[in-house]
């Protein structure tokens, strides 16, 4: 289809064209993007981001975070997590994974 083709000339384009493809249809839609091989794609599994109540961070380094007991994590290791509304330690809100 023209979409696929289209995709497949910007990554045959050296250097490589990203491509993003987007429809809407009402409250549905979809988007697709390919920035081409060399882009780092950090989301493993597609999954919707995640929130959880961080109970303590330890200043060691690494640091480790242990998040409310009722709760528990499904991170697993390697991925990137922020911090956006820490008490006692701000300098870490809001800074880079």
């Amino acid at each position: 289809d023209n979409i696929t083709r289209i995709n497949e000339f910007c990554r045959s384009h050296q250097p490589q064209i990203g491509f993003i493809s987007a429809e809407s249809w009402g409250a549905a839609g979809y988007a697709f993007v390919d920035y081409g091989t060399e882009f780092p794609v950090f989301d493993k599994n597609g999954e919707e981001a995640r929130s959880f109540l961080v109970t303590s961070i330890t200043q060691e380094n690494p640091g480790i975070v242990t998040v409310h007991e009722e709760k528990r994590h499904t991170y697993e290791d390697g991925e990137w997590v922020t911090f956006p509304e820490i008490q006692g330690i701000t300098k870490i809100n809001e800074s880079a994974p």
